[in-house]
């Protein structure tokens, strides 16, 4: 048998078309072969050679389908501005409504009032292609944000209020510091001048008139003076007295007692060997008694309360009497255990009235006017008498006071 007839070719002219016919005419001549096995032979030939380079496919066209399409209805209470997942859609009157065509799915709806100050944005869900209504409710936060500026506008009426108030004390303030300068001044220039003639101010002859006032206010600045100035006693903060508290009964008592601003106190009394305690915070009170048996602390009764809540602070009732609301009046003059003494209303800020007997010779306290006691089912009025001044860091203190409730012996 002859070899095939690509054996005598190259390679590429059994692949290549041109080959092909080229071998189809050497099958012809060579052999005489008939036509229907040359046509047979170039069909297979021709396969062969397309399947060496692969199939040549063309892709498919790619068929889209058009997106669903649904209606949304933006309803709006207040007149305002929407926008739809971030574009701008334009205005909506109050009570009125827009519609936009969407694709299903969640969609973002903002809705701004016209004054740009309030907005409320929602998300909202299209399921199906009918009709979504989108209610959108301005008006609550229109509402929320006008009553919290009202809110605002108020509390800073209030602030301004009491700061205007605030100031308007501190120049009564100042204006009764200076009228007191001047009185000291004044009251100061008189001692001076006395002194010059070798005697006190004659004030017992001063009429108790329209000069009144002045005349008292002279009087609590020569006090105040005398006990070692406002400033020094603006300065103490705390004051503690030790001693012994008389009694009929049980004898020479020790005691400490502490004060400190604003009307705080507490009191600590020896007896037989055990401690009597009073504490009063300014506000309420507690007590505890062992010598009457009771182991427990117990709060203040109503009346205890009201008794603690009437008492000086640590400068008195005379320092800064002004600024505590108290107005003084001279009543006269008085004798109290052989001095001479102005006689002193205080009628404080409220409405309680009390006495305070001042030396004329020294302007010290002789004696003031206690809070009455409820002794024996009646109320019976309290005298305090101060004796035996002494300086104490130029702070001038009495180290020994009596207390003398009326009708009582031995008080």
């Amino acid at each position: 048998m002859r070899p095939a007839p690509c054996l005598e070719m190259s390679h590429e002219v059994c692949k290549d078309g041109n080959g092909l016919i080229t071998f189809a005419l050497l099958l012809i001549n060579k052999w005489k072969m008939a036509p229907f096995f040359v046509a047979l032979a170039l069909v297979t030939l021709t396969a062969f050679a397309q399947q060496d380079e692969g199939p040549i496919l063309k892709p498919k066209k790619p068929v889209t389908k058009p997106a669903a399409s649904a209606t949304l209805l933006v309803i709006c209470d207040l007149a305002c501005n929407w926008k739809l997942d971030g574009d701008a859609k334009g205005h909506i009157d109050a009570g009125g409504s827009a519609k936009a065509k969407v694709e299903l799915g969640q969609h973002l709806v903002a809705a701004t009032t016209e004054d740009g100050l309030d907005q409320v944005k929602q998300l909202s869900e299209v399921r199906s292609i009918s009709q979504t209504v989108v209610n959108i409710e301005l008006k609550p936060v229109h509402e929320t944000r006008l009553k919290t500026e009202q809110e605002a506008r108020n509390e800073a009426e209030r602030e301004k209020k009491e700061r205007e108030d605030r100031e308007a004390r501190e120049k009564a303030a100042r204006e009764q510091q200076e009228k007191e300068q001047t009185t000291r001044e004044e009251a100061a220039r008189a001692q001076r001048e006395s002194v010059q003639r070798g005697r006190m101010p004659d004030v017992r002859n001063e009429a108790v008139s329209a000069t009144t006032e002045m005349s008292a206010a002279r009087i609590v600045d020569q006090n105040v003076s005398a006990r070692g100035g406002l400033e020094a006693w603006r300065a103490i903060r705390t004051l503690s007295f030790t001693g012994k508290l008389g009694t009929e009964a049980a004898g020479q008592l020790p005691f400490v007692m502490q004060l400190e601003r604003p009307r705080k106190r507490r009191l600590e009394i020896q007896f037989k060997g055990q401690t009597a305690v009073q504490v009063f915070d300014g506000s309420n009170g507690w007590k505890l008694r062992p010598y009457r048996g009771r182991q427990e602390v117990e709060p203040f009764t109503a009346e205890e309360l009201k008794m603690a809540s009437m008492q000086d602070d640590i400068d008195g009732p005379l320092v800064d009497y002004a600024a505590k609301g108290t107005q003084v009046t001279l009543e006269g003059i008085e004798k109290v255990e052989g001095h001479d003494a102005f006689k002193l209303r205080l009628d404080k800020r409220g409405g309680e009235v009390r006495r305070v007997w001042i030396e004329t010779q020294t302007f010290l306290e002789l004696k003031i006017e206690g809070t009455p006691r409820r002794l024996g089912g009646k109320i019976s009025p309290v005298e305090i008498f101060y004796r035996d001044y002494k300086s104490v860091d130029g702070l001038m203190v009495p180290y020994v006071l009596e207390t003398i409730v009326q009708g009582v012996k031995q008080s």
